[in-house]
């Protein structure tokens, strides 16, 4: 009775892959409450930050971009496809949200950081599926590649200067 008082409010507004069936499915707003909790417990937030912009932003462009002119097709034997020029248009759309989010000491190391986590994050959103909503990855991805590489090449930087 739930599932079909919830299809019959807001059945409009999901993706197909999203409706109806006879197995439970999330939609895109609930991955995304899902890595924000994730992300916040775990990262510093600075990173958790950058990552939800990276998504909101990017996952946007790629979306607009790959549908509207998206011609050459990435696929890895699945349904959904998404395109190179989507995926373009994320990696640029990320550089520039790195370039304006928040840094710990504006060091150059910390931009070419943002640019690897912006490369990781469109490899999650261009090879997500069904299974791995790019909701989930893409936060989750970006931010552990952040997380991972200040602590490798800036271990005497306080990450967590921020969180105050």
């Amino acid at each position: 009775p739930t599932a079909k008082l919830f299809y019959k409010l807001f059945g409009w507004i999901l993706r197909a892959h999203e409706r109806g069936g006879k197995k439970v499915r999330f939609n895109g707003a609930t991955y995304m409450l899902l890595s924000a909790t994730i992300c916040i417990l775990i990262f510093p937030k600075f990173i958790v930050i950058t990552s939800f912009a990276i998504l909101i932003i990017s996952d946007g462009a790629a979306a607009l971009i790959g549908n509207r002119f998206g011609r050459h097709k990435i696929s890895i034997g699945r349904k959904v496809e998404k395109s190179l020029e989507g995926s373009v248009a994320f990696f640029l759309s990320s550089i520039a949200v790195v370039l304006v989010t928040p840094k710990v000491a504006h060091l150059p190391e910390e931009y070419l950081i943002g640019v690897a986590a912006a490369f990781i994050g469109m490899l999650a959103e261009a090879f997500s599926t069904d299974i791995i909503d790019d909701n989930l990855a893409v936060p989750i991805s970006t931010g552990a590649t952040m997380w991972g590489l200040y602590l490798l090449f800036s271990p005497g930087l306080n990450i967590y200067h921020l969180d105050g």
